[in-house]
């Protein structure tokens, strides 16, 4: 009996097979002979070619309230930068001599406070560069409906400088955090 089953599928399947490879094939078969499409040229071959505009040069610098923005922020991420450079020693010192101490010892306890002073020192840096990505955003968006100039490829020069900032403050606290056990 269960035999009878797949044998009932398969000629189904067959069947179902028979019935629609006609349907199929007819879709392939040109229309009567001797209707076929012309190969002339069409009418907008004969055009000149489309063209992508002309880039408009970037601007070489940054109106002064932009500009005051763009130095604002750099200065905060480098005033952050400055002051996790003068902690970074003591926490450096402290977490080495915290290294292999048992979670909640006085040395692992401290340093962690250490480290955690350390991120707060660079907290303002972040948020600077989080709103020169707003910033720039903005910028993009009032470029790309026409109402500005390409100032963003400018303030981007700066963004970089700051990510680099910011990309090496996290590399310094992820070593710390592994020397202390995090």
């Amino acid at each position: 009996m269960t035999l009878c089953r797949p044998k009932r599928l398969a000629m189904r399947i067959t069947v179902s097979l028979l019935l629609i490879l006609p349907l199929l094939a007819s879709g392939c078969a040109g229309g009567p002979e001797g209707e076929f499409p012309s190969l002339a040229k069409r009418p907008y071959e004969d055009q000149a070619p489309i063209t992508a505009p002309e880039a408009i040069p970037a601007p070489s610098s940054l109106p002064a309230a932009l500009s005051r923005q763009v130095t604002a922020l750099a200065s905060r991420t480098q005033n952050a930068n400055s002051a996790f450079n003068a902690l970074l020693p003591a926490t450096r010192n402290t977490a080495q001599a915290a290294r292999g101490s048992a979670q909640s010892s006085a040395g692992w306890v401290n340093a962690h406070i250490a480290l955690s002073r350390l991120d707060r020192t660079r907290a303002d840096g972040v948020a600077a560069l989080s709103e020169m990505d707003v910033l720039i955003t903005h910028q993009l968006d009032a470029e790309l409906t026409g109402q500005s100039p390409r100032y963003s490829e400018l303030m981007k020069a700066a963004q970089q400088r700051m990510t680099k900032i910011i990309a090496g403050q996290n590399n310094e606290i992820e070593r710390l955090g592994q020397t202390i056990g995090l």
